[in-house]
């Protein structure tokens, strides 16, 4: 399902370019900062060095070291709209089941994240909007800090093996005594109808005769 989505959304993305849009190839080898001038249903293509992060591991020094490996992946920015002040853009990150969609106003910029790490690699301002062309500047980010590894690792499923033994190693409390406020209740009603019994009988009685 994931591969017949990317596939349509291909599709539709090539054909677009039959009916004169432009695609413009960046390089940001040369220069991390890139000005490209656009009409609507144009679009930016680049190559971008990701890192894929792995589980991480302690060192000899007891510290927690962390791992990836650098990958160059394919990146496409299509200039959707242009309005008098706000473009629409459309951005297919390579790995990602679906495009997202933005708006960009002018004089403004967003930033970017394509390996999901919480730290951000590009940022793409609005320059400058004039008779339906748009400046757009990309810029690629330092990406200093450091990346929220337990959010990365729920997503790439490293901490499914610990969740499970801190469940297996708790206290195994069982589901019975979690709802032990059900079982009070039900054996209160119980008490209550064992010693009126003589009272519920009676009950039962004047309800029939009112049947008859």
């Amino acid at each position: 399902m994931k591969k017949m989505v990317i596939i349509i959304f291909s599709l539709f993305f090539l054909a677009s370019f039959v009916y004169g849009a432009k695609l413009n190839v960046i390089d940001f080898s040369k220069d991390s900062e890139q000005i490209v001038v656009m009409n609507e249903r144009d679009a930016v293509k680049f190559n971008f060095t990701v890192r894929d992060y792995h589980k991480p591991v302690i060192n000899s020094d007891g510290n927690e070291e962390i791992l990836f490996d650098k990958l160059t992946n394919e990146e496409i920015i299509k200039l959707e709209k242009v309005g008098t002040d706000r473009v629409d853009l459309t951005i297919f990150i390579e790995g990602a089941e679906t495009p997202q969609y933005v708006t960009l106003a002018n004089n403004t910029q967003m930033k970017l994240d394509f390996e999901r790490d919480f730290i951000d690699d590009l940022s793409i301002g609005l320059v400058s909007i004039k008779d339906k062309q748009v400046s757009l500047v990309f810029n690629v980010l330092d990406r200093t800090g450091n990346p929220d590894l337990r959010i990365i690792g729920k997503r790439k499923g490293w901490y499914a093996e610990e969740a499970v033994n801190e469940t297996s190693s708790g206290t195994n409390v069982p589901s019975w005594y979690e709802n032990w406020k059900i079982w009070v209740i039900v054996v209160l009603v119980i008490l209550v109808l064992f010693f009126n019994r003589r009272f519920i009988r009676r009950t039962f009685r004047r309800v029939g005769r009112n049947l008859r």
